[in-house]
């Protein structure tokens, strides 16, 4: 099951592509489910090619209904816009995911600081907008069990860790 949201600031050719490559027995066992509000367009565009996989789309809910279907995932999708200066743009999803655990299928600037942190904490991989076939592979090696999120030092972007850092650097810059 993946869990995202996505609008229309959000470029998933790449995913649409690597859903094509998706093994067969995978992409029939797969569910995709939005969390949030999805353009008809790209749900629509789903549905029409790929029929045999089952979608859902839950429209907006509360936060600790999306934190049930976050943890009820076995591999998280989130997409970065493709905006202007997207290299610098992490989201509180980002963080609610790695505290999961589970896999994250990030899509955007593979030079960012989403990037970093993912690589650092091996908390999933991120994907170009266009890599259809880096996507599929790392899709097909989750549900293939060949590929396992083993993620560390996530304790250190929880917020306790992060503010534990941030007074460090106002301790020392007050030195």
């Amino acid at each position: 099951t993946y869990t995202g949201t996505i609008s229309e600031t959000y470029d998933i050719s790449g995913f649409m592509e690597a859903l094509k490559r998706i093994e067969k027995p995978v992409l029939c066992k797969l569910k995709i489910r939005f969390v949030g509000k999805v353009p008809s367009a790209i749900s629509n565009r789903i549905k029409d090619e790929f029929p045999e996989m089952e979608m859902e789309l839950t429209g907006y809910v509360d936060h600790l209904l999306s934190i049930d279907y976050l943890l009820r995932s076995s591999l998280l999708l989130l997409v970065i816009p493709k905006v202007e200066n997207n290299a610098g743009i992490l989201t509180g999803k980002f963080f609610e995911y790695m505290a999961s655990r589970k896999p994250v299928l990030a899509i955007g600037p593979v030079n960012g600081d989403l990037a970093e942190i993912i690589q650092e904490t091996g908390c999933g991989q991120i994907f170009d907008y266009s890599d259809a076939k880096g996507i599929s592979n790392f899709i097909n090696g989750i549900f293939n069990s060949e590929l396992k999120s083993e993620p560390k030092n996530i304790a250190d972007y929880s917020r306790k860790g992060l503010t534990e850092k941030l007074s460090q650097i106002i301790i020392s810059a007050g030195k």
